[in-house]
């Protein structure tokens, strides 16, 4: 299926998008074996305090960019113990992702207020992942929290055509 050449009316159709809060509230406050930081996506905005910026974006965000900080951490001390000499550039780079994860180390975490759970076909999720909205992926289905009360219904659909435009041709 090409979603680009879709109409936005099959495009709608093909969202599911049904409103399944109950059974994603039961789902969450009666699974005591799955870790939910695995499961929700974006859960939390993280706030980042920069010597002269601060920065809020989404947790699964945060994380990769933690994660990445981390790997060129490990490549620049590698390059050291590599006996290619401590240059200057090293060391500084060193100490900039040295002070990187001291700010990561200090950011704040805010829980996102979800107000309903829409069911959304798999393919959505990722991409609303990657926009930084809230998605729950378990249970075989995928369902996008609703953050804001004009979210929900019709409004919602100006969402959805937003995606829709977004999809590349």
């Amino acid at each position: 299926m090409v979603l680009n050449r879709l109409t936005f009316k099959e495009f709608k159709l093909l969202t599911i998008f049904k409103d399944q809060t109950e059974i994603v509230t039961f789902l969450l406050n009666n699974e005591k074996e799955v870790d939910l930081p695995d499961l929700i996506h974006n859960q939390s905005d993280v706030t980042i305090t920069f010597p002269f910026e601060v920065k809020t974006v989404p947790s699964t965000l945060f994380y990769r960019l933690v994660d990445q900080n981390g790997e060129q951490y490990r490549d620049q001390l590698n390059k050291l113990e590599e006996g290619t000499g401590v240059t200057s550039p090293i060391m500084e780079e060193i100490e900039r992702l040295k002070e990187m994860s001291f700010y990561y180390e200090e950011a704040s975490f805010k829980e996102r207020i979800i107000y309903e759970w829409r069911l959304i076909p798999h393919w959505l999720a990722d991409y609303l992942i990657n926009k930084g909205e809230t998605v729950l992926k378990g249970y075989g289905n995928s369902w996008v929290g609703i953050r804001r009360l004009d979210q929900s219904g019709a409004l919602y659909l100006d969402f959805l055509t937003e995606v829709y435009n977004e999809l590349p041709p």
